[in-house]
């Protein structure tokens, strides 16, 4: 009956939680309104849910097999995993922490006590052996949710590594499509730049052929012998740009570089972004960045923290029970007749600790007003980032379609170049001359259709997409 009055008096103190209680996100007046981006173009994206393999839209077999092989295999996931699991763990501990801890204790005890020699008498000394077989459980009750609190803490911060582990995805996803993209632009670059070569050389031919005659001056060759140079040079840092991403592309897939060579040195078209993307709106975005709700779960840690350090002030009860059996010899170890049992409450309260507690709640609530003032920065940063992709993706369409007409005036120039060279009314130098500018053209068309799709991946990003629970 005791036990059960005990029980009855400790389960309704152990249920006092001191606060304050997390009430969510602060509200950010700095946003006002939380719908649709200012910046969205309606002729390139729809308001409907984004997805979040956003590069199978791309629909590039080698970019999704890509994806695929880093998800897995990234070296910058793998740390953020054992982050995760570290901080699991610890949750765990805090929750154990929270619960009686019972440990067994065999105990054997030999002692040689000498005798006492009182008034010249005399005295023998004796042998005293003890064996006891014991269990000790101790339990800190929770009489103020100070341990509540730290778990509650615990969960908020393996939650906030959660969100930091899809943030890495985000990254990593994009920085991979990116790479992808440069290499795809820089090989079609570099096949137009080989066929401009092959027009300049034949062009200096011609222009020394003209020198032997004595109808150029040797001013001409030399400049011309400088342009061929510098388009050999340009060749060369395309080249050399080309096997950097094939590099990249092997490290963010957690593989040696040039693992990718033979599969992606083959010349392939560009991914081709759809005609409309889908972005969703302002507060879905802040829902589901992994960076905003890495940091909304460290401002609910840090608001746990200040209830764990009022905590800290207030009163300790804790509870200690021993039991055991034993004797002088081992066959007492089974009599169950023969039984210690302790126990003990106690209760502690350090009210006088020249501020140290007033200290530690202090420092408690200044963490929860910078978690707070950060987790603010963070959302206003993100909002301006899709804001900025927006535009720039807007942008870099229009910059697109002014490149495809200009590469289709060059084309047409082109064609009536020969036409005339047909007719004899122009030169060879002079149909070179097109041929190259309508080459130029193409490069130009080439990384403006390539920076479409960079400005179409930084969009994902920066709306916080490639990751999903």
């Amino acid at each position: 009956m005791q036990k059960i009055m005990l029980l009855g008096f400790l389960v309704p103190l152990s249920a006092c939680t001191i606060g304050p209680d997390y009430q969510g996100p602060p509200r950010l007046p700095a946003l006002g309104n939380t719908g649709a981006f200012l910046r969205a173009d309606a002729a390139s994206v729809a308001h409907d849910a984004p997805v979040a393999r956003w590069w199978e839209n791309l629909h590039d077999p080698e970019l999704d097999a890509l994806m695929i092989h880093a998800l897995n295999a990234n070296g910058d996931i793998a740390v953020a995993r054992a982050r995760l699991a570290q901080s699991r763990a610890q949750l765990g501990l805090d929750r154990a922490d929270a619960a009686p801890s019972v440990s067994a204790s065999p105990r054997f005890l030999y002692a040689h006590v000498p005798g006492l020699d009182l008034a010249g008498a005399g005295a023998s000394s004796e042998d005293l052996t003890l064996y006891n077989l014991g269990f000790t459980a101790s339990w800190e009750i929770d009489l103020f949710g100070g341990q509540y609190r730290a778990v509650e803490a615990s969960r908020a911060t393996m939650m906030a590594q959660q969100a930091s582990l899809a943030d890495v995805q985000v990254s990593l996803c994009a920085q991979l499509a990116q790479s992808y993209v440069d290499l795809r632009s820089l090989q079609h670059r570099k096949l137009l730049g080989e066929a401009g070569l092959k027009l300049i050389r034949e062009q200096l031919d011609l222009t020394r052929q003209r020198f032997t005659r004595g109808t150029v001056a040797q001013e001409a060759v030399e400049r011309q012998e400088a342009v061929l140079e510098e388009a050999t040079a340009a060749l060369f840092d395309l080249a050399s740009l080309i096997e950097r991403r094939l590099n990249a592309l092997a490290t963010l897939s957690g593989e040696q570089a040039g693992s990718w060579d033979d599969r992606l040195s083959r010349l392939s078209p560009l991914p081709v972004t759809p005609d409309q993307t889908p972005i969703g709106n302002i507060a879905a975005m802040i829902q589901r960045r992994p960076d905003i709700r890495a940091s909304e779960r460290k401002l609910a840690a840090a608001t746990a923290r200040i209830g764990a350090a009022k905590a800290s002030a207030m009163p300790r009860l804790s509870f200690l029970g021993i039991i055991g059996v034993g004797g002088s010899s081992p066959g007492k170890l089974t009599d169950v007749s023969d039984m210690t049992a302790l126990g003990m409450p106690t209760l502690q309260w350090g009210f006088l600790d020249f501020g140290r507690n007033r200290a530690r709640l202090s420092q408690a609530k200044a963490a929860r007003a910078e978690a707070a003032a950060e987790y603010e920065g963070v959302v206003l940063a993100a909002v301006g980032d899709a804001e900025d992709a927006l535009s720039v993706f807007h942008y870099s369409r229009r910059i697109a379609e002014a490149r495809a007409r200009a590469w289709q005036a060059a084309r047409r120039s082109a064609v009536l170049s020969h036409s005339r060279y047909d007719a004899g009314v122009l030169t060879r130098i002079d149909t070179i001359d097109s041929d190259l500018q309508r080459l130029k053209c193409e490069q130009a068309h080439v990384e403006a259709l390539a920076g479409v799709t960079r400005a179409y991946i930084g969009l994902h990003k920066a709306l916080g997409l490639g990751w999903s629970d």
